[in-house]
């Protein structure tokens, strides 16, 4: 059985790995251009850090989600290998 919390943590990496994923990069670069203050080529070199920034991210979920998920698979794995779901009741 997996833990309430390892369950919510894999549940928020995935929904927040989700968000950071879906990224119009026209929309930010048109949103930021259109500024008095910055030009397109500065926008675009601006979302271009936001993108590095979302890549790193989506790394690091994915590495927490990987090592959650290896926590949970050898917490419901015996010692023998066999999942503790199906093992005898000791007793």
């Amino acid at each position: 059985m997996i833990c309430n919390c390892c369950y919510l943590l894999l549940t928020l990496c995935g929904t927040l790995g989700d968000r950071i994923s879906k990224f119009d990069r026209s929309t930010i670069v048109a949103l930021l251009s259109g500024r008095e203050d910055i030009s397109e080529e500065e926008a675009n070199r601006i979302v271009d850090q936001i993108e590095s920034v979302r890549n790193s991210l989506v790394e690091q979920y994915q590495q927490v989600q990987q090592k959650v998920q290896s926590v949970i698979d050898g917490a419901t794995v015996g010692a023998s290998g066999v999942p503790l779901s199906a093992q005898a009741p000791e007793g």
